[in-house]
């Protein structure tokens, strides 16, 4: 038996960081090659696992796209089997009741378990029994009222939850409960990062996103194939069919002493990722990658104030994957010996001992607390407004006091050096 699973596809977005809206790089377009692949492939069902529909206001976005893939799966004897997501709880039942009867399956709606049986052409079957979100949050974890079919055939759980979310909103489900269930699969949506998890227990797939929607969502996307061989066991292969990657790429300059050349090894870094991309992953069009410079360096104060934008605007090519830098972060650090620096009675021996003590995370907890409450401050203040910053998040004032402090430390070591 084989099965087609994806989720998360937001129909009526398109991903960010790229210019124009191509229609070879959207949502929709990755939903229509998934259908052509099943077909093409002649699988025994696929399984949508939540949230194909962004929100109720992508009714009419959703809803062509949609209807013409399911129609053309319906046309090659293909079943569709799907529940609700937090995102489409409302607009996905109502777009499968506007489509012709049977055309779809939507499991568990209105919040209760339901199954249903599938038969392949070959006769074998499986039973799929699924939960749909009936409003935008769930506190409740929807395997509380989780029945497992008492049947001899394969049985494939599919829910639309947050994975040991905790206290989460979005239907949290504990991934100990589950393994331990007599399930062939468990199939998952609501997050977008892929994830395939198998144990001694039953095995755990998020398909994640369809098609990577904001640097949030990085590396490889698509649909996943689902085989259930005769002997019950299982397999699953992601398939490769995105067009879009993010992708983070972390360059070591500690061995280079010019921005001339580091500018050099950046760009020849980048050109050859894009290469070995394009030749791994034929369907990519387009890599926008975020890039991370590291190591210890004594150019930290140019680095910090070097002016990229060259780079930024710059075009990565190979065949026809294009490919962009949307950020550059230098978190190198100035190559200082913080430990001989701390061993003076100076100033930079205090800042020093400062960057020693977060760097090993031994500052106090209520220092780290005050820093963060007075940044926030700066960063809520009406002068910053128009800066349109986001909120500040954990862990990110221990970051930029590092930051600041490493500047300011590289500043008092400038001035001794001139004593």
């Amino acid at each position: 038996m084989r099965i087609l699973c994806t989720g998360d596809a937001h129909l009526g977005r398109f991903p960010s960081r790229i210019p124009g809206t191509p229609e070879e790089l959207s949502v929709g377009h990755i939903w229509q090659a998934s259908v052509d692949w099943a077909i093409a492939n002649t699988v025994d069902a696929v399984v949508l696992t939540g949230d194909m529909a962004d929100n109720k206001n992508s009714y009419f976005e959703a809803y062509g796209t949609l209807r013409s893939g399911i129609d053309r799966l319906n046309t090659a004897g293909i079943p569709v089997y799907a529940v609700a997501g937090n995102h489409d709880y409302d607009v996905f039942p109502r777009l499968v009741a506007d489509m012709r009867p049977g055309s779809v399956k939507l499991l568990g709606a209105g919040g209760k378990w339901s199954s249903a049986t599938l038969r392949t052409q070959s006769g074998a079957e499986a039973c799929l029994i699924g939960w749909s979100f009936t409003e935008a949050h769930c506190p409740i974890s929807p395997l509380d009222s989780f029945q497992c079919p008492e049947v001899d055939i394969p049985i494939i759980a599919v829910v639309h939850g947050d994975l040991d979310g905790g206290q989460s909103a979005y239907a949290p489900l504990n991934g100990t409960v589950m393994q331990m269930q007599p399930v062939s699969v468990w199939l998952l949506g609501h997050i977008h990062a892929p994830k395939w998890i198998s144990g001694s227990g039953a095995p755990i797939l998020y398909p994640g996103s369809l098609q990577p929607l904001d640097p949030g969502e990085p590396e490889t996307h698509g649909p996943w194939l689902i085989k259930i061989t005769q002997d019950g066991s299982l397999e699953a292969e992601q398939l490769p069919l995105a067009t879009v990657r993010y992708e983070t790429v972390s360059i070591d300059v500690s061995d280079l002493s010019t921005i001339e050349q580091i500018e050099s090894k950046v760009s020849d870094s980048l050109r050859l990722r894009t290469e070995e991309l394009s030749k791994q992953l034929p369907n990519l069009l387009r890599v926008v990658y975020r890039l991370e410079l590291s190591g210890r360096s004594r150019l930290y104060r140019e680095l910090k104030r070097q002016n990229w934008s060259d780079l930024l605007q710059s075009e990565l090519n190979s065949g026809s994957l294009h490919g962009t830098v949307d950020s550059i972060t230098p978190s190198v650090t100035p190559d200082r010996d913080l430990h001989e620096i701390a061993g003076f009675g100076d100033p930079p021996a205090v800042v020093a001992q400062w960057l020693i003590d977060l760097k090993a995370q031994d500052m106090s907890e209520e220092l780290l607390r005050d820093a963060h409450d007075a940044i926030s401050k700066v960063y809520q203040s009406r002068a910053y407004a128009p800066l349109n910053d986001p909120e500040m998040e954990a862990g990110s004032a221990e970051r930029l006091l590092i930051e600041q402090g490493e500047l300011l430390l590289d500043e008092l070591m400038n001035q001794k050096a001139h004593e």
